[in-house]
């Protein structure tokens, strides 16, 4: 089934492919049939109907970004290589294309750039050095994996109480099969095994993956209740930051990038956009 997204992008296309015919000084028949004609006018304003905010809110939002930022064909070049690389052949890439929403590379690439230029709008502002590079490889890239236990209990004060026996010296392990209401894990004395980010709620990962082996955190709240944390294990990446810096450099700025909301939202506000189209002369406000 076709998506609203792709969809969309057909229906972009063929309004792009109408107003250049309308430049052209090309007829207006766009069909003829044998139970009527159908213009370019009758076209037009059926697209617009159904379609005309959304279409009109893609082409104007690509205009500014393409003013705004520039991206080289060899940037282009490289990001197309590194999705066909993810093929055995070139001809199973060209089957894969063939079945994407894309009819050509030509088309991909369209999309490839835009992307890059969104991305390069989203994080034009972002200074980086390497003391902000080294602390974002050893929070979030050198850790691959964590392997925790936990004592999961609902109520707060009985948490402090089990938290001030485990740091007067009680066994983690053995309160967690007494205490613990999270009890598949409870029997194995809290152990949750390895886990890599995004396994676990936000509030339970970020201690997690910041806790040094044998390390017992404080209570951390949650929805299911409030948790005590004991890191017991952890892998660390092969990778390094001197020979993977320039990737490293790329998911910082993906994390700390400017959100696509707020990217439209700013091209939009100095745009100096005027809708020309009474039907349509609203959408931007």
């Amino acid at each position: 089934m076709m998506t609203k997204k792709w969809m969309l992008l057909l229906v972009t296309a063929a309004f792009t492919l109408l107003l250049s015919a309308c430049n052209t000084g090309s007829g207006d028949i766009v069909v003829k049939t044998n139970a009527g004609d159908i213009t370019k006018e009758e076209f037009y304003e059926e697209l617009k109907s159904k379609y005309g905010e959304e279409v009109l809110r893609e082409m104007v939002e690509a205009k500014l970004l393409a003013e705004a930022v520039e991206v080289d064909k060899d940037e282009v070049d490289e990001k197309m290589e590194k999705i066909k690389a993810q093929f055995n052949s070139d001809d199973e890439f060209k089957t894969a294309l063939a079945s994407s929403p894309y009819k050509s590379e030509e088309e991909l690439r369209k999309v490839i750039e835009n992307d890059l230029k969104l991305f390069k709008y989203a994080t034009k502002d972002i200074e980086v050095s390497d003391e902000k590079l080294t602390d974002y490889f050893n929070e979030f890239v050198k850790r691959e994996e964590v392997r925790a236990s936990h004592i999961l209990v609902e109520d707060e004060e009985q948490a402090k109480e089990i938290l001030a026996q485990i740091n007067n010296g009680a066994d983690f392990a053995a309160l967690a099969e007494e205490h613990s209401i999270d009890t598949g894990s409870a029997v194995k004395g809290g152990d949750l095994d390895f886990f890599t980010r995004g396994k676990m709620v936000p509030e339970f990962e970020k201690e997690a993956f910041t806790l040094e082996v044998g390390e017992v955190s404080d209570l951390v709240k949650t929805q299911f209740g409030y948790h005590i944390i004991k890191v017991t294990d952890v892998k660390n990446t092969e990778k390094t930051l001197e020979d993977n810096r320039e990737e490293i450099r790329e998911m910082y700025l993906s994390a700390n990038a400017e959100s696509t909301e707020n990217v439209i939202k700013k091209l939009i506000e100095d745009g100096d956009i005027k809708v020309m189209d009474k039907d349509l002369k609203d959408i931007f406000e």
